[in-house]
């Protein structure tokens, strides 16, 4: 399964970087972030 599609468990950790790779943007366009924050907030 493509780790994109798959939910956050509840009750685990995760790691979530505010920078990527050499100070790189994480989301390159706004509908990533809106994507993100939509795959977050199913918890």
């Amino acid at each position: 399964m493509d780790i994109r599609l798959q939910n956050l468990e509840p009750d685990c950790f995760y790691h979530i970087y505010n920078r990527g790779i050499n100070g790189g943007k994480i989301f390159e366009e706004q509908q990533n972030f809106i994507f993100f924050m939509k795959q977050f907030s199913n918890i």
